[in-house]
């Protein structure tokens, strides 16, 4: 059972969607994620809800997460394969 998310971190998730439409190819860590893609739709956002989001739009199947050699995890777009 997936719980509500506060209103913040909805908007968060939505401004996420709506770098990806715009970014299909783009891929980054939550710090990136808060950083780059963020930075104009929802400054000063804090990590906590970006993180929150990320997991809800992966939960939803919106993003796909790739663990990286060293430990780290990278973001994208989830692709759908034909």
């Amino acid at each position: 059972m997936s719980k509500k998310l506060s209103v913040r971190v909805e908007r968060v998730a939505d401004a996420i969607a709506q770098y990806l439409i715009g970014n299909p190819h783009a891929a980054d860590t939550v710090a990136g994620i808060q950083s780059w893609w963020l930075s104009g739709a929802a400054p000063g956002v804090n990590r906590i809800d970006v993180e929150t989001a990320v997991i809800a739009l992966v939960q939803r199947g919106v993003l796909e997460c790739r663990r990286l050699p060293d430990g780290e995890r990278v973001y994208s777009l989830k692709r759908i394969d034909n």
